[in-house]
């Protein structure tokens, strides 16, 4: 970015600024997030938070033990923010078996990478590869507080 800049004695203000912002964004995010749950128990991985969000609709039935009739804007709110993480994983999965695999090719064949690169039977075969390690660690690790 530094590189496209026209005046770029000002960069350095820019990635402060933005840093700060980041920052103190985060920082108040982070209280009125506090206040929303209170003293509740926070689970581990901040999405399941929002599990039991109602948005202050429906009621509580005492001999369900649960809420009822949630707004469907609440329902759906509380469904995207809880499973979103795992949609966006899917797609970190596949860019990161991609680069994993292209890795290991550039490894296996060295300087002919550059005559193979373009085999997509070759490609599939190392991208494949490239996600043994993602799907072994997924196969044993099902708590992600963890790591």
């Amino acid at each position: 970015m530094a590189e496209a800049s026209q005046d770029r004695s000002k960069v350095g203000h820019i990635y402060g600024g933005s840093l700060v912002f980041i920052a103190v964004s985060a920082f108040i995010l982070s209280l009125v997030l506090a206040s929303y749950f209170g003293r509740n128990i926070i689970e581990p991985s901040s999405n399941l938070n929002w599990a039991v969000y109602h948005g202050g609709t429906g009621t509580f039935d005492k001999q369900l033990g649960e809420r009822v009739d949630i707004s469907w804007w609440a329902k759906f709110l509380s469904t995207y923010v809880t499973v979103y993480p795992g949609i966006d994983g899917i797609s970190t999965f596949v860019l990161c078996s991609v680069s994993q695999g292209e890795i290991i090719m550039g490894y296996y064949y060295g300087n002919a990478i550059h005559d193979l690169e373009y085999s997509w039977k070759r490609l599939l075969v190392f991208r494949l590869l490239g996600a043994v390690p993602q799907l072994v660690g997924a196969a044993f690790i099902r708590d992600l507080t963890l790591m």
